[in-house]
Protein backbone atom coordinates (compact mmCIF):
# COMPACT_ATOMS: atom_id res chain seq x y z
CA UNK A 1 0.00 0.00 0.00
CA UNK A 2 2.74 2.41 0.93
CA UNK A 3 4.59 1.66 -2.29
CA UNK A 4 1.48 2.24 -4.42
CA UNK A 5 0.72 5.48 -2.57
CA UNK A 6 4.22 6.76 -3.21
CA UNK A 7 3.88 5.98 -6.91
CA UNK A 8 0.55 7.82 -7.09
CA UNK A 9 1.95 10.88 -5.28
CA UNK A 10 4.99 11.02 -7.57
CA UNK A 11 2.77 10.73 -10.62
CA UNK A 12 0.53 13.56 -9.41
CA UNK A 13 3.53 15.80 -8.69
CA UNK A 14 4.97 15.10 -12.13
CA UNK A 15 1.63 15.97 -13.73
CA UNK A 16 1.35 19.22 -11.77
CA UNK A 17 4.89 20.26 -12.68
CA UNK A 18 4.26 19.51 -16.37
CA UNK A 19 1.06 21.56 -16.44
CA UNK A 20 2.79 24.48 -14.72
CA UNK A 21 5.62 24.37 -17.24
CA UNK A 22 3.21 24.45 -20.14
CA UNK A 23 1.44 27.44 -18.55
CA UNK A 24 4.68 29.41 -18.33
CA UNK A 25 5.52 28.75 -21.97
CA UNK A 26 2.00 29.71 -23.07
CA UNK A 27 2.14 32.96 -21.07
CA UNK A 28 5.47 33.96 -22.59
CA UNK A 29 4.28 33.37 -26.12
CA UNK A 30 0.94 35.13 -25.65
CA UNK A 31 1.99 38.15 -23.63
CA UNK A 32 0.83 41.45 -25.26
CA UNK A 33 3.66 43.33 -26.93
CA UNK A 34 4.10 47.04 -26.08
CA UNK A 35 4.04 49.02 -29.31
CA UNK A 36 5.29 52.31 -27.89
CA UNK A 37 8.83 53.70 -27.81
CA UNK A 38 11.42 51.68 -25.94
CA UNK A 39 14.14 53.60 -24.16
CA UNK A 40 17.57 52.04 -24.52
CA UNK A 41 20.39 52.53 -22.07
CA UNK A 42 22.09 54.84 -24.57
CA UNK A 43 18.98 56.97 -24.97
CA UNK A 44 18.56 57.37 -21.22
CA UNK A 45 21.87 59.21 -20.98
CA UNK A 46 21.08 61.61 -23.81
CA UNK A 47 19.95 65.09 -22.70
CA UNK A 48 16.25 65.74 -23.21
CA UNK A 49 15.21 68.64 -25.47
CA UNK A 50 14.19 71.82 -23.71
CA UNK A 51 10.42 72.10 -23.98
CA UNK A 52 8.50 75.36 -23.85
CA UNK A 53 7.40 76.49 -20.38
CA UNK A 54 4.45 78.39 -21.85
CA UNK A 55 1.11 77.04 -20.69
CA UNK A 56 -0.72 75.49 -23.62
CA UNK A 57 -4.54 75.39 -23.62
CA UNK A 58 -6.32 72.13 -24.30
CA UNK A 59 -7.44 71.29 -27.82
CA UNK A 60 -4.21 72.27 -29.59
CA UNK A 61 -1.04 70.52 -30.63
CA UNK A 62 2.22 71.29 -28.85
CA UNK A 63 5.42 69.32 -29.31
CA UNK A 64 8.34 71.64 -30.03
CA UNK A 65 10.26 74.27 -28.05
CA UNK A 66 9.32 77.91 -28.57
CA UNK A 67 11.69 80.45 -30.15
CA UNK A 68 11.07 84.17 -29.97
CA UNK A 69 10.77 85.79 -33.42
CA UNK A 70 13.40 88.49 -33.76
CA UNK A 71 14.18 88.82 -37.44
CA UNK A 72 14.05 92.40 -38.64
CA UNK A 73 12.16 93.37 -41.78
CA UNK A 74 12.59 96.11 -44.30
CA UNK A 75 9.60 98.46 -44.57
CA UNK A 76 7.73 97.98 -47.81
CA UNK A 77 5.30 100.13 -49.76
CA UNK A 78 2.45 102.23 -48.50
CA UNK A 79 -0.34 99.89 -49.60
CA UNK A 80 -3.14 100.03 -47.09
CA UNK A 81 -1.48 102.69 -44.94
CA UNK A 82 -4.15 104.68 -43.15
CA UNK A 83 -1.75 107.52 -42.38
CA UNK A 84 -2.16 106.83 -38.65
CA UNK A 85 0.56 104.93 -36.82
CA UNK A 86 0.67 104.14 -33.10
CA UNK A 87 3.74 105.10 -31.06
CA UNK A 88 6.60 102.65 -31.56
CA UNK A 89 6.97 100.15 -28.76
CA UNK A 90 10.44 99.84 -27.24
CA UNK A 91 12.14 96.45 -27.51
CA UNK A 92 9.38 94.96 -29.62
CA UNK A 93 9.95 92.06 -32.00
CA UNK A 94 9.39 93.00 -35.62
CA UNK A 95 7.22 90.58 -37.57
CA UNK A 96 9.46 88.64 -40.00
CA UNK A 97 8.67 89.52 -43.61
CA UNK A 98 7.56 86.80 -46.01
CA UNK A 99 5.92 86.29 -49.39
CA UNK A 100 3.37 83.54 -50.14
CA UNK A 101 0.61 82.86 -52.66
CA UNK A 102 -3.01 82.97 -51.59
CA UNK A 103 -5.85 80.63 -52.56
CA UNK A 104 -6.56 82.82 -55.61
CA UNK A 105 -2.95 82.43 -56.80
CA UNK A 106 -2.04 86.03 -55.95
CA UNK A 107 1.21 87.01 -54.25
CA UNK A 108 1.04 88.37 -50.72
CA UNK A 109 3.98 90.11 -49.07
CA UNK A 110 3.60 91.16 -45.46
CA UNK A 111 5.75 94.29 -45.64
CA UNK A 112 3.55 95.73 -48.40
CA UNK A 113 0.78 96.10 -45.81
CA UNK A 114 2.74 98.14 -43.31
CA UNK A 115 0.40 100.71 -41.77
CA UNK A 116 -2.36 98.18 -41.06
CA UNK A 117 -3.27 96.25 -37.96
CA UNK A 118 -2.72 92.62 -38.93
CA UNK A 119 -3.99 89.51 -37.22
CA UNK A 120 -1.74 86.73 -38.51
CA UNK A 121 -3.20 83.31 -37.83
CA UNK A 122 -1.46 79.95 -38.37
CA UNK A 123 -4.05 77.20 -38.82
CA UNK A 124 -5.15 74.06 -40.69
CA UNK A 125 -8.45 72.86 -42.12
CA UNK A 126 -8.51 69.81 -39.82
CA UNK A 127 -7.92 71.74 -36.59
CA UNK A 128 -11.19 72.16 -34.65
CA UNK A 129 -9.99 75.07 -32.45
CA UNK A 130 -8.90 76.81 -35.66
CA UNK A 131 -12.40 76.43 -37.12
CA UNK A 132 -13.91 77.90 -33.96
CA UNK A 133 -11.99 81.15 -34.50
CA UNK A 134 -12.90 81.65 -38.17
CA UNK A 135 -16.34 83.30 -37.61
CA UNK A 136 -14.65 85.80 -35.30
CA UNK A 137 -12.04 86.67 -37.93
CA UNK A 138 -14.76 87.04 -40.57
CA UNK A 139 -16.65 89.45 -38.33
CA UNK A 140 -13.55 91.53 -37.54
CA UNK A 141 -12.69 91.78 -41.24
CA UNK A 142 -16.24 92.96 -41.98
CA UNK A 143 -16.34 95.53 -39.17
CA UNK A 144 -12.80 96.92 -39.25
CA UNK A 145 -11.45 96.14 -42.71
CA UNK A 146 -12.10 99.66 -43.99
CA UNK A 147 -10.31 101.11 -40.93
CA UNK A 148 -6.98 99.54 -41.79
CA UNK A 149 -7.36 96.10 -40.22
CA UNK A 150 -6.41 92.91 -42.03
CA UNK A 151 -6.87 89.25 -41.12
CA UNK A 152 -4.32 86.91 -42.69
CA UNK A 153 -4.71 83.15 -42.35
CA UNK A 154 -1.60 81.08 -43.07
CA UNK A 155 -2.48 77.47 -43.86
CA UNK A 156 -0.13 74.75 -42.62
CA UNK A 157 -2.05 72.05 -44.50
CA UNK A 158 0.01 69.58 -46.52
CA UNK A 159 -2.64 69.28 -49.27
CA UNK A 160 -2.40 73.02 -49.95
CA UNK A 161 -4.81 74.56 -52.45
CA UNK A 162 -6.83 71.41 -53.24
CA UNK A 163 -8.00 71.21 -49.64
CA UNK A 164 -7.81 74.82 -48.47
CA UNK A 165 -9.73 76.70 -51.16
CA UNK A 166 -12.88 74.51 -51.01
CA UNK A 167 -12.79 74.79 -47.23
CA UNK A 168 -12.45 78.58 -47.37
CA UNK A 169 -15.35 78.76 -49.83
CA UNK A 170 -17.57 76.65 -47.57
CA UNK A 171 -16.73 78.78 -44.55
CA UNK A 172 -17.24 81.98 -46.60
CA UNK A 173 -13.89 83.34 -45.47
CA UNK A 174 -13.58 86.99 -46.47
CA UNK A 175 -9.94 87.55 -45.59
CA UNK A 176 -6.58 86.57 -47.10
CA UNK A 177 -5.78 82.86 -46.90
CA UNK A 178 -2.20 81.96 -47.75
CA UNK A 179 -0.84 78.57 -48.81
CA UNK A 180 2.32 76.55 -48.11
CA UNK A 181 3.03 78.27 -44.83
CA UNK A 182 4.97 75.38 -43.27
CA UNK A 183 8.40 76.72 -44.27
CA UNK A 184 7.50 80.28 -43.34
CA UNK A 185 6.30 79.13 -39.90
CA UNK A 186 9.94 78.69 -38.87
CA UNK A 187 10.39 82.46 -39.07
CA UNK A 188 7.78 82.85 -36.35
CA UNK A 189 9.41 80.63 -33.76
CA UNK A 190 8.94 77.15 -35.25
CA UNK A 191 5.17 77.14 -34.88
CA UNK A 192 4.34 73.95 -32.98
CA UNK A 193 0.82 74.65 -31.76
CA UNK A 194 -2.29 75.49 -33.74
CA UNK A 195 -3.94 77.83 -33.83
CA UNK A 196 -1.15 80.31 -33.12
CA UNK A 197 -2.06 83.93 -33.74
CA UNK A 198 0.06 87.10 -33.78
CA UNK A 199 -1.24 90.63 -33.34
CA UNK A 200 0.93 92.96 -35.45
CA UNK A 201 0.57 96.73 -35.14
CA UNK A 202 0.83 99.35 -37.86
CA UNK A 203 4.60 99.62 -37.35
CA UNK A 204 5.09 95.91 -37.99
CA UNK A 205 5.65 95.18 -34.30
CA UNK A 206 4.38 91.95 -32.77
CA UNK A 207 2.27 93.13 -29.84
CA UNK A 208 0.74 89.85 -28.74
CA UNK A 209 0.91 86.12 -29.38
CA UNK A 210 -1.98 83.77 -28.69
CA UNK A 211 -1.70 79.99 -28.56
CA UNK A 212 -5.01 78.14 -28.86
CA UNK A 213 -8.48 79.37 -29.72
CA UNK A 214 -9.40 82.70 -28.12
CA UNK A 215 -12.78 84.43 -27.77
CA UNK A 216 -13.86 87.18 -30.15
CA UNK A 217 -13.42 89.79 -27.41
CA UNK A 218 -9.65 89.14 -27.23
CA UNK A 219 -9.07 89.94 -30.90
CA UNK A 220 -11.58 92.78 -31.04
CA UNK A 221 -10.03 94.31 -27.94
CA UNK A 222 -6.59 94.40 -29.52
CA UNK A 223 -7.92 95.83 -32.78
CA UNK A 224 -9.69 98.67 -30.96
CA UNK A 225 -6.66 99.29 -28.76
CA UNK A 226 -4.26 99.68 -31.70
CA UNK A 227 -6.65 101.84 -33.70
CA UNK A 228 -7.18 104.05 -30.63
CA UNK A 229 -3.41 104.39 -30.07
CA UNK A 230 -3.00 105.58 -33.65
CA UNK A 231 -5.88 108.08 -33.31
CA UNK A 232 -4.51 109.50 -30.08
CA UNK A 233 -1.04 109.98 -31.53
CA UNK A 234 -2.51 111.66 -34.60
CA UNK A 235 -4.50 114.11 -32.45
CA UNK A 236 -1.49 114.99 -30.30
CA UNK A 237 0.66 115.95 -33.30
Amino acid sequence: MNKNLIIIVVAVLFLVISIAGLGIVFTRHNRPTYKGPIATQKEEHQPAPQASTEKVPSGIISTQPEVSPDKEITPGGEAGNTGKLPPKVANCSQAPDFELRDIHNNNFRLSEHRGKVIILDFWTTWCMPCKIEIPSFIKIQEEFGDQGVMIVGVSLDTQTRSAVKPFADRMKINYSVLLDGREMAHLYGNISAIPTTFIIDQNGCIREKFIGAKPHSEFEGWVKKLLKEADQLSLSE
